[in-house]
């Protein structure tokens, strides 16, 4: 007996394709077939009637045993992601699936004994119950120390015992070993997936989630794919954070991608976070559970903040004095600048043009071994003094960069110890989590970008230093005060997480913006009040579902030519939604590729519409390439 199904083949095809397959095959499994003149593999995706006409129908030769079958619902989410991020099925299957091979080898299984919980205070057990009876997505919106990571304990323990799975997905890979210890601790079926695996231990990894129920899966951007069966709750914890955003193409938010996989499964979403994302807060205002006090009664960090404009100092009097104090007392301190390298800027005296990168006309960064860098392109070139622009001996390095803070504090704290963590430190898993671990055991000041803000618990810091925030506030998109009150609000948790009060120093040459004063006063409210007055009146998310079509090549003229077809394909198409004009990108450059890019600002209710008319646009030229974004976290 026969029956006929809906195959996903393994190639980059635009559509599915009816084959005959025996009866006792089911959906999700894959099977060998003959594709034209040649052997192929396919997914069952749907089981189908008989096409009508005159069409010959293949069968499968047999099912393919070395590829495993997928759940239902991870079959469906590939149907969705094919559809609703505008890329062909084979794309979707491999943003989902991959290439996974089975490995023979036992599964994993955990180091430690489980531990009991700790009791949960009484504004902790009120939100535990609340998250666990209120609507399929809630926010868990808790101040820095409050908690959060023992109200997913208990979540996970009560789905446990209903025979249910956990996803816990991180923002970056180096929170993972924090994490993880604390869930192998209380569990015994947790597994971790991330990027800094080899690929016989994610392959090891994929195959026991697949195969243990129930299970706790921990791991960044690409966990929330993990093949779990009887899924129960997903938490994305720090949901706030840029990194749950794909770089590259497919540009999927794990955001969309939870939602749908929770609506296939029926499984709980939480969102949990310090600064929650305004396009978050506004959709979910009606469903927050928030924790208000931090653990221990200890309150938030006090700040303190230096006017730049008046003190020439890297470091300003006040911060040196606190950091001397903080050693002299035995405790840690952070500082937070996000600026890599020794100088970021590099500009001739002579005619005050910058010396930037060909590729992409960013200045390149001065490095301390005497190398000028791109940080977009990577590029790197030995050091000299002579302007491209008027051919003079000009060149000089300005700004501050981390390598350059270092020396500073070296200088100032002799007999500190001093460490470093950004992507030049730290550019692999193992080395942020040495840099991390040594922190805790013997270090005095840890400096760093961005990557020390994220969820790290220390106890013992009770003094942060933030320097530079002008470059996160002075970005050229609509998140940019928004992403400021984040960084500083989040770098600040950082402090007095154990018993003792922490400081935070914000020096800033902008004190008076709205965003560093809703953040010294940890006033979410102020700024999600100011950011969506004005995102209404320009109609920015989340008045309007932002999409991005960026179009790049080495020949500008041709990417903007082409980037004019589509707007105008667009604008007849979608006559009243607003599009902006074709314009250069904020980063016009980059890796030799000359950027255009327009936005289009779609009411919620005209989205399907819309993305009709965009699988319609012009073909692409080969020397031409295009980006949809539908859900840009940057313009630039």
């Amino acid at each position: 007996m026969t029956q006929f199904a809906s195959l996903l083949i393994l190639r980059d095809l635009p559509q599915y394709y009816t084959y005959a397959i025996p009866t006792d095959y089911a959906i999700g499994d894959h099977v060998t077939l003959s594709f034209g003149k040649t052997e192929a593999i396919g997914l069952i995706i749907a089981l189908t009637p008989r096409p009508r006409g005159p069409y010959k129908i293949k069968s499968c030769h047999e099912k393919n045993t070395k590829l495993p079958r997928l759940p239902r619902d991870l079959v469906d989410l590939i149907c969705w992601f094919s559809a609703y991020y505008l890329v062909s099925p084979y794309i979707s299957y491999m943003t989902i699936i991959g290439s996974r091979s089975w490995v023979s080898e036992a599964t994993l299984s955990p180091p430690v004994t489980p531990i009991d919980d700790y009791t949960l205070t009484p504004e902790q057990q009120q939100a535990c119950d609340a998250l666990l009876s209120g609507p399929q997505e809630q926010l868990l919106f808790g101040i820095t120390g409050s908690g959060k990571t023992e109200l997913y304990v208990h979540m996970a323990r009560h789905y446990l015992a209903l025979k249910k799975s956990i996803l816990v997905l991180l923002p970056e890979i180096n929170l993972t070993p924090q994490i993880q210890a604390y869930f192998m601790a209380r569990f015994d079926s947790v597994v971790t997936l991330h990027s800094g695996l080899t690929p016989k231990q994610r392959n090891q990894a994929w195959r026991y989630a697949y195969e243990t129920q129930p299970c706790i899966i921990i791991g960044p951007r690409s966990a929330i794919f993990s093949p779990v069966h009887a899924l129960g709750l997903i938490i994305i914890d720090e949901s706030h954070d840029q990194s749950y955003k794909q770089d590259t193409t497919p540009l999927y938010h794990v955001h969309t991608v939870a939602r749908k996989r929770c609506e296939l499964t029926q499984a709980r979403l939480i969102h949990g976070t310090a600064t929650p994302d305004i396009t978050l807060y506004h959709r979910l205002k009606a469903a927050t559970v928030r924790l208000n006090h931090r653990l221990h009664a200890t309150p938030l960090p006090r700040f303190t903040c230096i006017d730049t404009t008046e003190t020439p100092d890297i470091i300003s009097p006040y911060l040196a004095q606190r950091l001397d104090e903080t050693i002299q007392a035995g405790n840690k301190s952070m500082i937070l600048l996000n600026r890599r390298g020794y100088a970021p800027y590099i500009s001739c005296k002579f005619c005050n043009r910058p010396h930037c990168c060909e590729g992409c006309s960013l200045s390149y960064t001065y490095h301390q071994d005497r190398s000028f860098r791109c940080h977009r392109c990577l590029i790197q070139k030995p050091v000299t003094h002579r302007c491209t622009h008027c051919g003079k001996n000009g060149l000089y390095a300005k700004g501050i960069g981390i390598q350059k803070l270092a020396l500073v504090l070296k200088t100032a704290f002799p007999n500190a110890c001093i460490m470093r963590l950004d992507r030049d430190t730290g550019r692999t898993f193992s080395q942020q989590s040495k840099i991390l671990a040594s922190f805790r055991e013997s270090g005095d000041i840890l400096i760093g970008t961005q990557m020390i803000a994220k969820g790290h618990h220390i106890d013992r810091v009770t003094l942060v230093g933030i320097l530079g925030i002008e470059t996160v506030l002075n970005s050229p998109h609509f998140r940019c005060a928004e992403q400021a009150y984040q960084l500083i609000t989040q770098v600040a948790g950082r402090a007095g997480r154990g018993r003792i009060t922490g400081e935070v120093i914000l020096q800033t040459s902008q004190p008076d913006h709205y965003a560093i004063e809703s953040a010294l006063a940890y006033d979410y409210e102020q700024l999600y009040t100011i950011e969506c007055e004005s995102r209404q009146c320009l109609i920015y998310p989340p008045f309007c579902t932002l999409i991005r079509i960026l179009v790049y090549s080495e020949t500008a003229d041709l990417a903007l030519g082409h980037l004019t077809q589509c707007f105008t394909h667009l604008q007849a198409t979608l006559t009243d939604i607003p599009i902006s004009d074709p314009l250069p990108a904020p980063l016009e450059k980059n890796q030799n590729y000359y950027r255009y890019h327009c936005l289009i600002k779609v009411p919620e209710s005209a989205r399907d519409r819309t993305c009709t008319a965009l699988r319609s646009l012009p073909k692409c030229p080969k020397s031409v390439r295009r980006l949809l974004d539908l859900e840009p976290v940057t313009i630039i």
